[in-house]
């Protein structure tokens, strides 16, 4: 479990909280007969049929197995978080949902931003078109793991990858013209490497495998959500084209042009205020953003709400912050969950709309951080969000202040409404 140093860092929390949150007094994770014996995506694949280079283009077929020997349990994960109601939900609406400007209208960098929402369509529909149109990704993708250096805030990146896919792709359909751009998805090799390294050490490593491990599915479902994005947006293959043609004319006349970076103004999802596909999937999904700490498997994994301050202006296109934001301790058993062949065999072979939620990870305890900023929102009244107040802190009001304890049981106070709470009904501690 999470051990003595680890929680010693977290010196707001009490100890009957890491009780609470299942990292005390439980068995281990080898103990407890986990384990994924699902498919894996094709999207992880080394290569498919029909594809004019392989997935994992720059390692050998040979390199890639020694890789899958480590992540095959993470790609099981990977496939499962991808093709969960919720999740098979999220994609459908990014791929197929129309756009909208947005209302008041926004620009980013000069383009118009747009906006896209849930629609009445069918639950079996959107999921059997989200599958298609995810199997005709696994088409137009390429991956790589990099070093990222000292840089672990970047666990993945996403970027264009027109190199092989020339006139564009199309993910939606099989006979409409080009609408997106293939990409390419780069990993942080640290998570391979911290892997291999815990499988050295044996059973004793097993639940911080699991915690590094559920990291990593995470950040390649996060990274693939902005993939999908590109693949089905028609205006960025436009402008792809358009600076392809620029830079034909150019060299067809001896001229120098320097490459010009896209515009990546990805869409908004409802009334999101950050323009993030892939906060927005894991809030979909998972009710939050999942992190880990100092990228140290030791620390207990933790989720945000999103959007919030912690991740920068850079993606802020409506609104202002919150003048605070609360890290909840991600509870034990849904680690033990969602590593569980046999939790997900309990429920997804009977897919119901009410399953959306079954993913949404337990409020339980955390801390709350404050900042000041001239992007806070002075209007916000703590009272009206499921992130208000509790109990005592009523008097801090802004400027940056200590992490405060956060606990959903405090002074007895419970939210009535248990969506509040992220219920997490199918299996949470």
């Amino acid at each position: 479990m999470v051990d003595a140093a680890a929680r010693a860092s977290y010196d707001m929390l009490l100890d009957l909280d890491w009780e609470d949150l299942g990292y005390v007094g439980l068995p281990h994770g080898h103990d407890r007969g986990l384990g994924l014996t699902g498919e894996i995506h094709n999207l992880f694949r080394y290569n498919l049929p029909g594809r004019p280079i392989p997935i994992w283009y720059r390692q050998s077929h040979g390199q890639y197995l020694a890789t899958l020997a480590v992540l095959r349990p993470v790609f099981r994960l990977a496939t499962n978080f991808l093709l969960c109601p919720a999740s098979l939900g999220w994609f459908y609406y990014l791929i197929y949902a129309p756009r909208k400007l947005t209302d008041p209208l926004i620009q980013h960098n000069g383009d118009d931003v747009f906006e896209y929402r849930r629609d009445g369509t069918d639950m079996t529909e959107r999921h059997r078109k989200a599958r298609a149109a995810l199997e005709r990704l696994a088409m137009v993708h390429t991956i790589s793991l990099d070093d990222f250096g000292n840089n672990n805030e970047d666990e993945g990146v996403t970027s264009v990858g027109t190199k092989f896919h020339q006139q564009g792709v199309n993910i939606k359909d099989d006979w409409s013209p080009p609408n997106g751009i293939g990409f390419h998805v780069s990993i942080n090799r640290d998570f391979v490497r911290i892997l291999m390294e815990l499988c050295m050490e044996g059973h004793d490593s097993v639940t911080q495998m699991f915690v590094i491990g559920t990291k990593m599915a995470v950040t390649w479902i996060h990274e693939i959500a902005h993939g999908a994005w590109m693949a089905s947006n028609l205006k960025l293959r436009e402008a792809s084209r358009r600076e392809d043609a620029y830079r034909a004319q150019a060299l067809a006349n001896h001229l120098q042009r320097e490459p010009k970076e896209l515009n990546l103004n990805e869409d908004l999802f409802e009334d999101e205020n950050c323009a993030e596909p892939g906060y927005s999937w894991e809030k979909f999904v998972f009710g939050g953003n999942i992190e880990l700490p100092y990228f140290n498997p030791d620390r207990p994994l933790v989720f945000f709400k999103w959007p919030n301050f912690l991740k920068g202006d850079r993606d802020l296109r409506r609104r202002r912050w919150k003048p605070s934001a609360t890290q909840y301790f991600i509870p034990w058993p849904w680690i033990i969950n969602v590593n569980s062949q046999k939790w997900w065999d309990s429920w997804t072979s009977s897919v119901r709309e009410d399953h959306i939620t079954a993913l949404h990870i337990k409020k339980i305890v955390g801390y709350r951080i404050y900042w000041s900023s001239l992007s806070l929102d002075v209007d916000w009244i703590p009272s009206e969000s499921s992130e208000g107040v509790w109990p005592t802190d009523e008097e801090l009001t802004g400027g940056e202040k200590p992490f405060l304890r956060v606990s959903r049981k405090g002074a007895g106070v419970r939210n009535k409404d248990p969506s509040f709470a992220g219920a997490n009904e199918l299996g949470g501690p």
